[in-house]
């Protein structure tokens, strides 16, 4: 069941609860967690060592707590009101920690560091809008 509801001359349609498919919406989640996974893992098997790796490894993990809390936690702050800015804040503090953890390695270990930094930054936000996506826009929740 649908409202078709008119804002300057355009048609739109409002989707009331009931009109998704929960499978299709389990379905995109579970793919797109599949190409983090895989993108995440190749720049981790992508380490020269074991070394690298490790520090890889805790330059994600990191990353993953510093996205969640400046995302979440800088809510009250005067300036951060928007999501956008706190997401860059989030990515530049991320990329640092990755920087300083690998500025003993060779160049390539910058880039890998910084890009695991980046997905490790984006995993709680993006996650969450995902997830509502796949829930209101794909399956059958609704915001009642």
């Amino acid at each position: 069941m649908s409202k078709t509801s008119s804002v300057m001359g355009i048609d739109l349609v409002l989707a009331v609860c009931g009109g998704g498919n929960n499978t299709v919406a389990i379905v995109v989640v579970l793919a797109i967690a599949a190409l983090y996974l895989l993108a995440v893992g190749a720049a981790l098997r992508g380490a020269e060592d074991g070394t690298e790796r490790v520090k890889l490894i805790g330059v994600l993990v990191v990353s993953i707590v510093v996205g969640g809390v400046v995302f979440r936690g800088l809510d009250d702050i005067s300036g951060f009101g928007d999501f956008l800015g706190r997401l860059i804040i989030a990515l530049v503090i991320s990329s640092a920690i990755a920087l300083i953890g690998v500025a003993r390695q060779r160049e390539e270990s910058t880039g890998r560091a910084v890009f695991v930094a980046a997905a490790g930054t984006v995993l709680i936000p993006f996650g969450i809008f995902i997830l509502f996506f796949a829930a209101v826009g794909l399956g059958t929740g609704c915001l009642e």
